[in-house]
């Protein structure tokens, strides 16, 4: 079963078939100058067994309030992430 998925500096789009995938324990979607996010692709917030999420060096706009559903989630790497974020931000305590 998947449990790591390395896409840094591309524009992933998930497809249906994965939402869900509890197996994935691991998501690496940092940018770069040439490719980076503004908002959280569909589908990550489905994936319940997430440990790390990386979304460093990405430009987002808004980080979805359902971030709290990822209660497995131990490491969020939101380094150069948050430079145009608007209020509020979800609490993840």
């Amino acid at each position: 079963q998947l449990k790591r998925i390395v896409a840094e500096g591309t524009n992933l789009v998930f497809p249906r078939s994965m939402f869900g995938m509890a197996s994935l324990t691991e998501l690496q979607l940092g940018g770069s100058s040439s490719a980076y996010l503004r908002r959280l692709p569909d589908g990550v917030t489905s994936f319940s067994g997430l440990v790390t999420l990386n979304l460093a060096s990405n430009f987002f706009d808004e980080l979805p309030l359902t971030l709290v559903e990822l209660k497995n989630l131990e490491t969020l790497n939101l380094h150069n992430a948050l430079g145009h974020v608007k209020p509020p931000l979800p609490d993840l305590s």
